[in-house]
């Protein structure tokens, strides 16, 4: 195990409250949405070590605050400042060794090649900077494709028999239009983009009239965050939550047939399988009806989390305060949350976690 030295930060404020606010939903435009959690000065990015202790504490912040739409179930962080996701690093993928998609991977993209016979396939991976889903596509499945996010490396690997892989470090647009593929594909990447309607609709404008094309794309479920109570699932990296409802509901609404949608991970992550379709589509998949139990979750959450946070905070308190040494163990991204929306400072001593490249060094 490696071994994060913690840095210290001033105690931020963090609260729970559920109240209305007039912001429409960048998933589905509706009017108002519910604010149903907010913490104060959260590091802009929760997944990338520091070298030192100065740049750690130094770091950038931002707010949280989360808001649930009514009408399709979406959880937006309504602060979220997309200039901040500028610092972000190509040089440490340190949810690539931690993160819990990781070892469901093969076997989403194995089922995924045996289902909609994805051999020898053009494919356009966007984003999927910890899963490399691109990558066990051509393994598996003898593809090639390109690979466009801005935190890659851009290179060309070519092979044989499994293809070649063309990685461009840019922002998904419409001016790959020029590239023909068969398959779009992103695991782990669409809880990062802020205006999902918009960008549903950009990619849309850039299949065209191709109703072929395949789209395939892995999030995290944001009914087993509110179940588990995990609040330290709720990061500034991630700006936007989804529902199986509202993922179904925002690729419906902007010319797409949900051919497939189920969970996987333990539940932790939602798949979904859609195809272009000439205008909007219904819901037709039992898994899109969650939105009462949604509701369910939210009330529980909203109670039942506020005293979770207290009863860490006291906890943590009470054992540094009788001089006991402290270690958190989780990925980075998840001990950043988990110690920022408590707001302690000097209680905890270490963070573990598997990853070796994080050894040594400070939680932002």
């Amino acid at each position: 195990m490696s071994k994060l030295a913690l840095n210290s930060k001033p105690k931020n404020v963090s609260t729970i409250m559920p109240n209305m606010t007039d912001e429409s939903c960048p998933n589905c435009a509706a009017e108002f949405m519910a604010v149903i959690y907010e913490v104060r000065r959260v590091p802009v990015q929760s997944c990338q070590p520091i070298t030192d202790a100065v740049s750690a504490q130094r770091y950038p912040c931002g707010d949280l605050r989360l808001a649930h739409c009514a009408n399709c179930g979406f959880i937006s962080n309504l602060l979220f400042n997309e200039a901040l996701q500028e610092c972000r690093s190509p040089t440490h993928k340190a949810q690539q060794t931690t993160s819990n998609l990781n070892g469901y991977a093969e076997a989403i993209v194995d089922k995924w090649i045996g289902e909609y016979q994805i051999r020898d396939r053009t494919i356009l991976e966007i984003g999927c900077a910890e899963d490399d889903m691109l990558l066990l596509l051509s393994d598996l499945g003898g593809n090639s494709g390109i690979r466009v996010d801005v935190t890659c490396e851009p290179s060309q690997l070519t092979d044989s028999v499994k293809g070649t892989i063309n990685k461009i470090r840019q922002e998904f647009s419409t001016r790959y239009g020029d590239c023909a593929v068969d398959v779009i594909c992103s695991g782990n990447a669409l809880q990062h983009v802020y205006s999902t309607a918009k960008f549903l609709q950009a990619l849309r404008r850039y299949i065209g009239n191709n109703p072929n094309t395949l789209l395939l794309f892995v999030v995290p479920d944001a009914l087993r965050i509110l179940e588990t109570q995990a609040f330290w699932e709720f990061n500034y990296d991630h700006c936007s939550y989804f529902t199986a409802g509202s993922l179904a509901h925002v690729f419906r609404r902007n010319a797409f047939d949900v051919v497939d949608l189920e969970r996987c991970c333990e539940d932790n992550f939602l798949v979904l399988a859609a195809r272009p379709s000439a205008e909007a589509t219904l819901p037709k998949l039992a898994i899109e009806n969650v939105q009462p139990r949604t509701r369910r979750e939210l009330g529980s959450f909203t109670v039942s989390c506020a005293e979770t946070v207290r009863f860490w905070r006291d906890r943590l308190s009470q054992l540094s305060a009788n001089r006991k040494k402290i270690a958190v163990w989780g990925s980075v991204s998840k001990c950043v949350s988990f110690i920022t929306t408590l707001g302690i400072r000097n209680e905890v001593d270490f963070a573990v976690n598997s990853d070796p490249q994080a050894a040594g060094k400070y939680l932002p």
